[in-house]
């Protein structure tokens, strides 16, 4: 969910992460995630493997 109590959905993620690829060309980003589903679909993941954007999730428990 967002600020504005929004459901963030897959494109709107992708979109952030063209933002972040943008603001730092030519440097591998590694961006820590959580577990929410809109991190995990497979565009996302294809996206940010040809884009030398990694995805680092966090374990599904790893907060207690």
């Amino acid at each position: 969910m967002t600020e504005s109590g929004r459901v963030c959905v897959p494109g709107e993620f992708r979109g952030l992460l063209k933002v972040l690829r943008v603001r730092w060309p030519g440097e591998k980003l590694y961006v820590v995630l959580d577990n929410f589903s809109p991190h995990r679909p497979p565009t996302v993941k294809a996206w940010a493997a040809a884009n030398d954007v990694e995805l680092v999730f966090l374990p599904t428990y790893g907060s207690g």
